[in-house]
């Protein structure tokens, strides 16, 4: 048996429907109404996650972390030796500059120590001299090659240092080459 119950809002107008009669109170054997709690045709909807998706999804986001973080490392391994070597390359330059101006009208050059770069005057390195310059340079980058890069005043040549500088980081590596005359190539 189908009945039909309206309902209506504050403004008159219809706002909800029944036609199943198993949602309206019904009356017992006894002429008593009792309210019916059928949930026939109504479908419960399955709220939440359950634990397996909550670990398929924790499981990704740790891969996908993992890999960011290995690409992140190398990425700042690799920038550290390009650092060191444009310290380097940007070192020798101004010391050629400097030889090509006859700064102080001395031969200019620059000296790799252990743990700084110092640009100098004069055809030899003297540590006890006051014009050095040191500028302070990455540790965890290694430099072979000679220490002493020298550049004859008025033409720029190299007289010392001409070869190839290797520098080698955790990540990474990267190369300067200094000709006789001077030329710098990274």
């Amino acid at each position: 048996m189908k009945s039909r119950k309206v309902f209506k809002n504050s403004g008159g107008s219809p706002s909800t429907t029944f036609t199943d009669s198993s949602a309206l109170p019904q009356k017992d054997g006894g002429g008593a109404v009792r309210a019916t709690n059928s949930h026939r045709g109504l479908r419960k909807s399955g709220a939440g996650f359950t634990l397996i998706e909550v670990l398929i999804v924790i499981g990704l986001l740790g891969l996908v972390a993992s890999l960011g973080s290995a690409v992140g490392f190398d990425t700042l391994g690799r920038s550290a030796v390009r650092e060191e070597r444009d310290t380097l390359v940007s070192l020798l330059w101004s010391a050629r500059t400097r030889a090509l101006a006859n700064m102080h009208e001395s031969a200019q050059g620059v000296h790799i120590d252990g743990g700084q770069y110092v640009l100098f005057e004069g055809a030899s390195y003297d540590i006890s001299d006051p014009d050095n310059q040191v500028i302070p340079r990455n540790l965890a980058v290694s430099i072979s090659g000679g220490p002493d890069i020298i550049f004859v005043q008025l033409s720029g040549d190299a007289s010392t240092g001409i070869g190839t500088l290797t520098m080698t980081g955790p990540t990474g590596a990267a190369t300067v080459v200094i000709n006789e005359a001077g030329r710098i190539e990274w």
